[in-house]
């Protein structure tokens, strides 16, 4: 696959694509409206006044572990064994690597999601599994079976539709590609300004999938000559101190990158792959991420770590 991210003029940043934004907007809104189908349908058998409930998107009151997920949407996506690794890597998120109640965030890098402050297109709570989990909270309780069933309702009505959309390598809506710039480091200072992603939230975990191709006028890394030099050297330049992190400190991060082809050659002549990820390893180290992992997904391979 070659790398052939259009390189225009930088849209005002803060400015949504109104197509966009209508596209994102009946994602969500279709997630929210099933949601509340499950928190008053599914529970009212259990409402009661004296018990805690949940919200449209499945949250109980006090969510004390927040996972957002950051989604590069800049063109070329992925491939369909990329795809396939990240269908698996949400699953296992899902399926086992996420507790009750805990809040999964997705932010895309889509032309009609960036902004100053990163606004979700989705966020829901993973679902109680089981009737302690509900006592836990202060919700009223119900047998195992009707829990169970009310998770397996909620995952396939509301998290697997959002989670299809977002994972899309080739969406058909125009307005959902990006293919003026790839803006990673600005989302990322987004993600950091958003509240629910503040040191109040006991764990936090940053989920990034991108090839890590920073691309606006002012860095084009990997094509332009000088663009990805150490992190020490793009600490000091005055693009750094206008794009900075808030703090990141206890934050858990994860980077699955994007592999792609011609590192050093003719479509990515400026970088290797070990130059990126030492760049962003060092860049979250230090915005204080309590951890850095960085697993590469392999274009029609499977998926390697580092």
């Amino acid at each position: 696959m070659s790398i052939n991210k259009k390189r225009r003029g930088r849209n005002k940043r803060g400015r949504a694509s109104r197509n966009g934004s209508r596209t994102w907007f009946k994602i969500a809104a279709a997630g929210v409206a099933t949601a509340g189908t499950v928190g008053t349908v599914g529970f009212l058998a259990m409402k009661d006044a004296s018990y805690v409930q949940a919200d449209a998107n499945g949250c109980y009151p006090g969510v004390q572990a927040h996972t957002v997920a950051l989604i590069d949407s800049s063109e070329p996506r992925w491939d369909a064994a990329q795809t396939r690794d990240l269908s698996a890597v949400f699953d296992n998120l899902l399926s086992g690597g996420m507790r009750f109640n805990e809040r999964l965030s997705i932010v895309t890098t889509e032309e009609g999601q960036i902004g100053a402050v990163a606004h979700p297109v989705a966020s829901f709570c993973q679902p109680a599994t089981t009737p302690t989990e509900l006592v836990r909270v202060g919700a009223k309780s119900a047998t195992l079976a009707f829990v169970q069933k009310q998770a397996e309702h909620f995952r396939e009505t509301v998290i697997e539709p959002v989670l299809t959309a977002v994972l899309d390598p080739s969406p058909e809506n125009a307005a959902r590609r990006q293919e003026r710039e790839s803006p990673i480091l600005e989302q990322i200072q987004s993600v950091s300004r958003m509240t629910e992603f503040r040191e109040d939230v006991q764990e936090r975990h940053l989920i990034l999938v991108s090839d890590l191709l920073q691309s606006t006028v002012e860095m084009q890394a990997c094509v332009r000559q000088g663009d990805l030099p150490s992190f020490g050297h793009f600490k000091a330049t005055e693009y750094f101190d206008r794009i900075k992190p808030y703090s990141l400190r206890g934050v858990r991060v994860t980077v699955y990158m994007l592999i792609r082809g011609g590192y050093g050659g003719e479509y990515l002549p400026f970088c290797s792959e070990d130059e990126l990820t030492d760049f962003y390893r060092a860049y979250f180290e230090d915005a204080g991420a309590s951890s850095v992992e960085i697993i590469r997904l392999r274009m029609g391979a499977h998926v390697s770590g580092q």
